[in-house]
């Protein structure tokens, strides 16, 4: 049965069949079923992550993070619980923080083949070293929200409270080493946690000609945010097949679609222009934009030979395919051209390029998406952490249990527990007809949800009641054992 069939079922039942007894019955199912689904281990509701984690952080599962410093593994954030944890050779025993402050608080550092775990509290991310961050959004509407982000700093103690106010397309950049929530009224689109990773471009120039090009080697699929200097004002940006005009201040974000963007100075002068005729024989043309230190190549056409006027210096009659240097412009970046033609009013062949040797200004950073609040959502998804002693130094496969999140149900989905349905349905009866103040019908049908509920879980036991265990001949072994490593049930003491 889906949700809706439920929703009709108790309301018809109970004769409350208005739109909003509908709308109320579809509320008490979901939040009846988040209580049924958090009061068992439920078979449906338990998921298995397997995955290996290397000795470089890296992981072979995705919507992980692996800080082989600390021991410490981010586990899928479906997952809301961790109940078991083992390796492909040996059970990992669940341990307690406090265990080893009892025994050898240096255990915590000791790397080799992991014998426990220890559950930690549940975070955002979290970083081997202090991170640059920023929230970046899909609807500009959001651009008037601000987000409340709670942030661990390197010595993973002090923690602090910030309010990121969102900016189209992202906001200002925070640093931490953990986040540990991110809150906010409710977004129209998705808003992503990312990090910025600057690529330096020291020593980088514009060289070649007639087109002098700037060029970066990249991480072909990553995503770069790039955010042009002084001398990238009228910029091509050329990524694979995808060009964009660069403007100063103004950030732009591509995907990397080969190894490396370049950064190409364009024709400045408008092609296919005409000459006109704004004083008798001659035409002026205003260049706007440039840079007042920046020294720019005018190379000349066969249509555009008479005179050059940059700033009271005059070049006259450059031939075509001379280069002629226009610099000093004045403080608005504005340079004139004035040209002769004695063939009336033809297209405008000149062209205008900055001269090499230029150096690459923009700021370039390598961003990551690391999280997603989707739209309409408050609070960022949270990701489980456990800490592994001893730390693996080797790639270590694992294979951790845990207890998914409760599904939110739709309208047309089925309940995510085989057989709740009846005890759900009673529950939900019941707090419709305390809604209606019905106390003693909501009485019985509470009680009826319980029973049900007991039969369910019932159902489940009975399974493992065939379950058996081979004891050795001599038991487990000597009491007396001498152990020669500490875990939460044998310290060392």
């Amino acid at each position: 049965m889906t949700l809706t069939d439920m929703a009709n079922h108790i309301c018809t039942q109970v004769g409350m069949t208005d739109t909003d007894d509908v709308s109320a019955a579809m509320m008490f199912l979901q939040r009846r079923l988040e209580m049924i689904w958090n009061s068992q281990l439920w078979r449906d509701s338990l998921v298995e992550a397997t995955l290996t984690a290397n000795p470089d952080g890296s992981t072979t599962l995705e919507d992980t993070v692996w800080l082989p410093g600390t021991g410490i593994l981010l586990l899928p954030s479906a997952i809301e619980k961790v109940i078991a944890a083992r390796t492909d050779i040996i059970k990992l025993e669940a341990a307690s923080l406090e265990s080893y402050y009892r025994t050898d608080y240096d255990w915590l550092d000791y790397q080799g083949t992991p014998t426990d775990f220890q559950v930690l509290s549940p975070c955002v991310w979290q970083f081997s070293a202090l991170a640059t961050l920023a929230l970046g959004i899909a609807n500009a509407a959001d651009a008037t929200i601000t987000a409340n982000v709670r942030t661990v700093d390197a010595s993973g103690v002090s923690c602090a409270l910030n309010s990121i106010a969102l900016a189209n397309p992202q906001s200002a950049t925070f640093q931490a080493e953990r986040v540990d929530t991110i809150s906010l009224s409710a977004p129209q689109g998705n808003v992503t946690l990312v990090e910025l990773a600057a690529v330096s471009v020291a020593g980088i120039t514009y060289t070649g000609s007639p087109q002098p090009t700037a060029t970066i080697n990249v991480t072909e699929g990553q995503m770069y945010q790039i955010t042009p200097g002084a001398n990238e004002n009228g910029v091509t940006l050329v990524n694979g097949t995808q060009t964009m005009a660069l403007q100063t201040g103004v950030m732009v974000t591509v995907t990397a679609q080969g190894s490396n963007l370049a950064f190409q100075y364009p024709n400045l002068v408008p092609a296919g222009a005409k000459y006109g005729a704004l004083s008798g024989e001659y035409a002026q043309y205003e260049l706007s934009g440039l840079s007042s230190v920046l020294t720019y190549n005018l190379l000349w056409g066969a249509n555009d030979a008479v005179v050059q006027y940059t700033s009271g210096n005059f070049i006259e009659s450059p031939g075509a395919g001379q280069v002629s240097q226009i610099s000093g412009v004045n403080e608005n970046g504005n340079a004139y051209i004035i040209l002769e033609s004695t063939q009336g009013a033809v297209p405008v062949t000149a062209q205008l390029y900055v001269a090499p040797g230029a150096s690459l200004t923009a700021t370039i950073n390598e961003a990551s998406t690391l999280e997603t609040i989707l739209a309409g959502a408050n609070v960022a998804p949270l990701h489980p952490r456990i800490r592994l002693t001893q730390i693996p130094n080797v790639a270590t496969n694992l294979r951790v249990l845990g207890k998914k999140k409760c599904p939110i149900l739709g309208a047309y989905d089925a309940a995510p527990i085989t057989n709740v349905e009846p005890s759900l349905m009673a529950f939900a009866r019941g707090d419709l007809l305390l809604r209606q103040r019905q106390f003693g019908k909501a009485a019985l049908a509470q009680q009826e949800g319980a029973t049900l509920l007991k039969e369910l879980a019932n159902d489940e036991a009975i399974q493992q009641a065939g379950n058996f265990r081979i004891d050795p001949d001599n038991g487990f072994g000597n009491d007396s054992l001498f152990w020669t490593q500490p875990n939460s049930l044998n310290p060392l003491g």
